[in-house]
């Protein structure tokens, strides 16, 4: 039997290994309903990913089509997604569709959503139901484990040889939206009680543990507990990676604003505690300090994960700060939009639709994408390398007035200058190989080298070279010279390679 894929800390660093090698994920979510139809998938998907030189998708199956029935499952449509994306020598990372989507229950069978007796919704401080099955709805849990594990033990004896399906997310952005807890019975029964003890910061009731925190506390350790239930269920069958998404913290600053519940990154250690059959959280990233949520992501011994990214070509380099700050994967939302062509014969629905997504997605979103991802493709042999030696250095413009920033590396500074250009952010990272010789990997920034503060000798250019990499091997462009050997990076994604030496 072929290894399977897997999370694991290498020297100090996580990794996706795969067929026995690490990978990076050059991927992208596709919109949560394409998936659903695979004459969709055929006609409206596929055609419009392939220009952009990805290597993974991330796509949805669905509890509601798998199950239509209690206890009869139907794998038609996940067995026709399998199928196309080996042909277009994809990967997969499925997500679950169970019981929690974006903070609702919006994909459980209607089998579920009729019988509000046994499978009962979670309840708001006046007794009325919101659009969530409540996570202390043990009937609820066990049926969604069910039919997870089905899944699974399908995708074992479907896929196991091949592994196209590589690592499944466990459900969607879940929690309660609205609401700062639970108050259906059994939640309310469980607030009154003891903090479990598998409970980072336990000691007595949820008020005496966690003070005024603690209806969040206890959103947070119902929705891990129910995961892991599920996941446990899952990995009996097929033991593939797995890992859960947030929609992450932001204004207005109370619970209930985002799904009270989700694996924000301050309650990484919750999950850690009470759902150690999930190898990470991940956080879907639409904010703009995406440099600050790679740091609270990666603060808690947790991988850095990106299943979700905004569209629009002002934040897509992100994707080069990302894979410099060691992220497995980056993947933005519903990208098939990207180069799906505007036709007067279109019809009206679909046509309007389209229009409505070209607000902030675009064909020079995909363009740029497709660069970088052709890019990071050829150096990610080395890219591994220095990520586990420590020698790359990630750099972003934070701020729209921030005007650059300064990188120590050795003993050579770089003084790096963001662009007020048009297009993508000033984002990147920069290879230390060693004795005075860096690759520069960016957009939208100029710079120069200097030595450190207290050594007074100029440094020199003993040659800056354009070009690209093939299986990690630099192959050089044009060698600059004179007064054209500078060091600037343009609004798409490029690669420089510099030499320098200090002048005695």
């Amino acid at each position: 039997m072929k290894e399977l894929p897997r999370i694991e800390k290498t020297d100090g660093r996580w990794q996706l290994t795969v067929d026995g090698r690490p990978m990076l994920l050059f991927s992208g979510e596709i919109h949560n309903s394409s998936a659903s139809s695979a004459e969709y998938m055929e006609e409206c998907v596929w055609p419009y990913l392939r220009p952009l030189n990805m290597n993974a998708v991330i796509a949805p199956v669905y509890w509601q089509l798998i199950e239509p029935r209690e206890g009869e499952f139907d794998f038609e449509l996940l067995d026709a997604l399998i199928d196309q994306a080996r042909r277009e020598s994809m990967r997969l990372a499925l997500l679950w569709f169970g019981l929690w989507k974006n903070g609702e229950s919006t994909y459980v069978p209607d089998w579920v959503k009729r019988d509000q007796r046994r499978f009962f919704w979670a309840r708001d401080s006046y007794g009325r139901p919101i659009y969530t099955i409540s996570p202390f709805c043990d009937a609820a849990i066990e049926a969604d484990a069910r039919a997870f594990a089905r899944l699974m033990r399908h995708i074992r004896e479907r896929d196991q040889d091949e592994q196209t399906v590589i690592m499944i997310q466990l459900e969607n952005e879940i929690g309660t939206l609205g609401i700062e807890r639970d108050f259906s019975d059994a939640a309310q029964r469980m607030f009154e009680g003891a903090v479990p003890a598998v409970m980072p910061g336990a000691h007595g009731t949820w008020a005496e543990s966690y003070g005024e925190e603690a209806p969040t506390y206890l959103m947070e350790y119902a929705y891990a507990a129910a995961v892991e239930r599920i996941a446990r269920a899952g990995q009996a069958e097929y033991a593939l990676p797995m890992y859960v998404n947030a929609w992450l913290e932001q204004f207005p600053w109370r619970p209930g604003a985002w799904p009270c519940g989700c694996p924000v990154a301050r309650f990484i250690p919750v999950w850690q505690a009470c759902a150690p059959s999930v190898a990470f959280s991940a956080p879907d990233i639409y904010v703009t300090d995406f440099a600050g949520v790679c740091e609270d992501y990666t603060a808690h011994d947790n991988p850095l994960f990106i299943p979700e990214h905004r569209q629009d070509l002002r934040h897509m380099s992100d994707v080069l700060y990302a894979y410099g700050k060691g992220a497995l994967c980056f993947a933005p939302f519903g990208l098939e939009d990207f180069f799906t062509p505007l036709s007067e014969n279109a019809p009206l629905d679909n046509r309007a639709q389209i229009l409505a997504n070209r607000k902030t997605a675009c064909p020079e979103s995909g363009a740029y994408l497709a660069g970088a991802y052709k890019l990071m493709a050829g150096i990610e042999p080395l890219l591994h390398r220095a990520l586990r030696e420590g020698r790359v250095y990630p750099f972003i413009r934070r701020t729209e007035h921030e005007p650059g920033c300064e990188l120590k590396m050795g003993e050579y500074r770089l003084r790096l200058n963001f662009k007020d250009a048009e297009g993508p952010r000033s984002a990147g990272f920069v290879i230390d190989n060693g004795g005075g010789d860096f690759f520069i990997v960016g957009s939208n920034v100029n710079g120069a080298f200097f030595g450190l503060y207290d050594d007074p000798r100029p440094v020199r250019a003993l040659a800056i070279e354009e070009g690209t990499f093939e299986n990690g091997v630099w192959q050089r462009g044009r060698l600059l010279n004179g007064d054209e050997a500078g060091l600037y990076l343009s609004a798409m994604p490029e690669a420089i390679h510099v030499r320098l030496f200090y002048q005695m």
